[in-house]
């Protein structure tokens, strides 16, 4: 497999990479000590953009199947999630509906091209305080013996991606001090605070005219408001964690057939080429067109497949059942709804506790 990375957003540029793609060293880098705590960042990874519509410039532009965009936005950073969790530089690592500004590090991704031949995703990772720490652009190309021994869902034919993106966090991490980290710990734990009572937390940030956010002044360790927050984020993650578990019976479900999809996609973009170049030539007989034919097919089947799930995804998710302070809490709907639930009534128990207003 191929692998270049590229600096800054290509959504608007109209020239291709250049050629040929040059490979890259992208062999997982894995802690091989245990870490100092700080260190251990806790990381949310949104589930991603959808990407380009079709007909819009990208790097080599390609059709773009709706369905399968939805599946992949909630496909690939599961993926990745299992790069990071691999790699064992970071704490908890989870998959999030949408972004959480309160998570020590938050990353986002937009799909801009993905048809089984070649990979391209927009990564951008940023902690809690608003410093960016990521913004790039991750293009790799599959190789075609993958696809031809019949590969499996839990081998990826674009794992070069995933591990640049992984030791390129860890070379941002260690361009911070221990200090820095804490920093970013401390201003995490007050953005969860400041979320669910403004009142009561807001004075210990400062919004900076960048946008980013500085530590004012921390609460008192004994604070009876910290321990009660520190409670209910415990319970939040373990909520979070319920909801992964959807995304890991996603991943599991749409493996195989997305894996299948792409290999046709593969082989009907190989297909499309020879056509092209026995067009030119006038030497495209009937065997060949009739096997570009059961390609095309065979993709368009998984294709639907792929769509279907995506949608059963939205509108059939397993309600989630959380042990909320002594009472049963069930929550149900899609998982953007479930998390937006969750977060209302975890407000609305700090409320009741300490009386505070949330405005």
């Amino acid at each position: 497999m191929i692998l270049m990375p590229v600096s800054g957003l290509l959504a608007g540029c109209a020239s291709p990479p250049p050629e040929p793609l040059q490979p890259l060293s992208s062999e997982l880098v894995v802690a091989t000590s245990e870490l100092p705590q700080q260190q251990l960042l806790d990381i949310g990874l949104i589930v991603f953009e959808p990407g380009l519509p079709e007909g819009q410039p990208g790097p080599n532009p390609a059709p773009v199947y709706t369905g399968v965009r939805q599946a992949e936005a909630r496909y690939l950073p599961y993926v990745l999630r299992q790069t990071l969790e691999a790699s064992g530089q970071w704490g908890a690592v989870r998959v999030l509906p949408e972004a959480d500004p309160s998570a020590e590090l938050l990353i986002s991704g937009t799909i801009l091209q993905s048809d089984g031949v070649e990979l391209t995703l927009q990564i951008r990772a940023w902690d809690a305080s608003g410093r960016e720490w990521l913004n790039k652009v991750y293009i790799d190309v599959a190789d075609w013996p993958y696809y031809r021994d019949r590969p499996v869902y839990t081998s990826d034919p674009f794992v070069d991606l995933y591990n640049s993106v992984a030791n390129d966090l860890n070379e941002a991490r260690a361009q911070l001090s221990p200090a820095a980290l804490q920093r970013i710990i401390d201003i995490s734990q007050l953005r969860y605070a400041a979320a669910l009572s403004p009142q009561a937390f807001s004075g210990y940030l400062v919004t900076q005219d960048d946008g980013t956010v500085r530590l004012s002044r921390l609460p008192a360790l004994n604070d009876p408001m910290v321990a009660r927050l520190e409670r209910l984020r415990q319970s939040e993650y373990l909520f979070i964690d319920a909801l992964d578990q959807q995304y890991a019976a996603f991943y599991r479900e749409m493996g195989p057939t997305y894996t299948l999809w792409r290999r046709y996609s593969y082989g009907q973009t190989r297909e499309l080429e020879e056509l092209r170049q026995s067009a030119r030539r006038g030497s495209r007989g009937f065997a060949a067109m009739k096997q570009s034919y059961d390609t095309y097919r065979e993709a368009k089947i998984q294709q639907q497949a792929l769509k279907e799930l995506a949608e059963s995804f939205n509108t059939e998710v397993q309600p989630t059942v959380m042990d909320l302070q002594g009472k049963v809490v069930e929550l149900s709907g899609t998982v953007a709804a479930q998390y937006t639930d969750w977060r209302r009534l975890l407000q609305a128990i700090y409320q009741e506790e300490t009386g505070l207003p949330l405005e």
